[in-house]
């Protein structure tokens, strides 16, 4: 599986968040990780991030809708 992008927004005026998900070492992960734009139109990928696999997807969903309560 190559890496899809799922959904991109906006955190700030020079980073954007996208979720993808992707294959690694034969798991199917969730990636969640900060670009920057910082110098130009460019974007970059920062370290400031979350790679989880799929199947622990349902409890962080759960995790921060508790956060929204």
């Amino acid at each position: 599986m190559k890496m899809e992008e799922i959904a991109c927004f906006e955190k700030n005026k020079t980073e954007t968040v996208k979720i993808c998900l992707q294959e690694y070492k034969g798991f199917e992960v969730i990636d969640i990780r900060i670009w920057s734009r910082i110098g130009g139109d460019k974007e970059y990928v920062t370290k400031k991030g979350l790679t989880i696999r799929r199947e622990l997807l349902p409890e962080l969903i759960s995790t921060l809708e508790k956060a929204l309560e």
